[in-house]
């Protein structure tokens, strides 16, 4: 659209009307309407990570899972009221799909690699009781104590974890041995018996 001509100054014929200055005025409330101030978005985005997806949301993302586009599109402005909020919306759950897909595939990576070869030196370390060697090799490979000490714990958990799974397979292991011989054997075969699969 063409911008609007300057008036000339006569009551009659094109762009009339009497010559005047335009006078600046001061924004309005009312201009910002629609715009989301930085607070609203902090607020919105933490409730979103605390409350997680509403149950129309879900929804939504299993149409897309499915490949069922439309259909999530009819749901999302049968919720929403307009077509340009639903469009905005669906866009935004296969967003969240992908990161979701991202971070599954990451990990799933992170099983097949296994460790690297500084971490299997670390549980080893850890393993005989040496942690502060292996807080030294830690900050050696990552640079601040800080992280030295996070990957340190971490380690100590994933440890801890298969010592458990371990501990539960030989325990699991001695009640099926110590069933299977029954009552034909002696209590002190028995007993011998699961002192040494538990330690």
């Amino acid at each position: 659209m063409a911008p609007k001509q300057p008036n000339t100054g006569l009551f009659v014929g094109l762009n009339k009307g009497h010559i005047v200055t335009k006078k600046e005025l001061a924004p309005r409330p009312s201009d910002r309407k629609g715009k989301t101030s930085k607070r609203v978005h902090f607020v919105r985005d933490l409730i979103k990570e605390v409350a997680g997806l509403a149950p129309y949301e879900k929804r939504v993302c299993e149409l897309l899972r499915v490949g069922k586009d439309k259909r999530a599109l009819k749901l999302t402005k049968r919720k929403l009221g307009t077509h340009k909020r639903a469009k905005k919306k669906r866009e935004e759950m296969s967003t969240v799909l992908r990161k979701q897909r991202a971070a599954a595939g990451a990990d799933k990576k992170k099983e097949v690699a296994g460790f690297a070869p500084y971490e299997k030196r670390i549980t080893e370390l850890l393993k005989v009781g040496k942690d502060k060697r292996a807080l030294k090799v830690d900050k050696r490979k990552l640079g601040t104590h800080k992280r030295a000490k996070k990957k340190r714990e971490e380690m100590s958990t994933v440890l801890r974890k298969t010592r458990s799974a371990g501990g539960a397979e030989k325990k699991k292991l001695a009640l099926f041995l110590l069933n299977r011989v029954g009552a034909v054997s002696s209590v002190i075969f028995k007993l011998v018996l699961s002192v040494a699969i538990l330690t």
